[in-house]
């Protein structure tokens, strides 16, 4: 079974119990998103 991409492995869990696979996965923390400035250009000027 293919896990997200992060999880700790070590707390991942499963019981089988009354015909029934129960898998328990936590889910990664979250990390930080990364901040990026973006330059705003002034439109050009139409000469008409």
């Amino acid at each position: 079974m293919p896990l997200p991409e992060g999880v700790n492995l070590a707390e991942v869990k499963a019981t089988f119990a009354d015909g029934v696979l129960e898998v328990s996965v936590p889910l990664p923390s979250a990390t930080q998103a990364k901040v990026t400035k973006v330059p705003v250009e002034e439109p050009a000027v139409s000469r008409q």
